[in-house]
């Protein structure tokens, strides 16, 4: 009987894939926007029927899911950055411009809500 060769350790930490590259550096930036131009669509329709809440749902629902395409883009840094990390890897690029975007918009999306806070909607029309 012969001795079977032990098949190579498979690698612990996956590489991204393309849709978690694509997930980390489009998603925040495209909240944000939503973001902004709900928030401006809203602001009439909510001062006219004393109804603010539903920006802070809007900026909510933005901070939200802006939060978890940063968590996608750290996952995907992450997983990049334990593995040898090689210039000519694009992915690394990819991921760490995706994290340091998402987690701008997304910080971006929290700053709005809090000026939601202080400023009335009333006192933007």
């Amino acid at each position: 009987m012969e001795a079977s060769a032990v098949p190579p350790a498979p690698d612990i930490i996956p590489s991204p894939t393309t849709r978690h590259l694509i997930v980390a550096t489009t998603v925040a930036p495209l909240l944000w926007l939503a973001h902004l131009i709900g928030s401006f669509a809203l602001v009439r329709f909510a001062c006219a029927n004393n109804a603010s809440w539903l920006l802070h749902v809007l900026s909510g629902a933005a901070l939200v899911l802006a939060a978890a395409g940063t968590w996608v883009g750290w996952r995907a840094w992450h997983a990049r950055s334990n593995a040898r990390m090689r210039a000519d890897d694009p992915n690394s690029f990819v991921a760490a411009v995706g994290l340091g975007s998402s987690a701008l918009f997304t910080a971006i999306i929290a700053l709005s809500w809090i000026a939601s806070f202080v400023i009335a909607p009333c006192d933007l029309v």
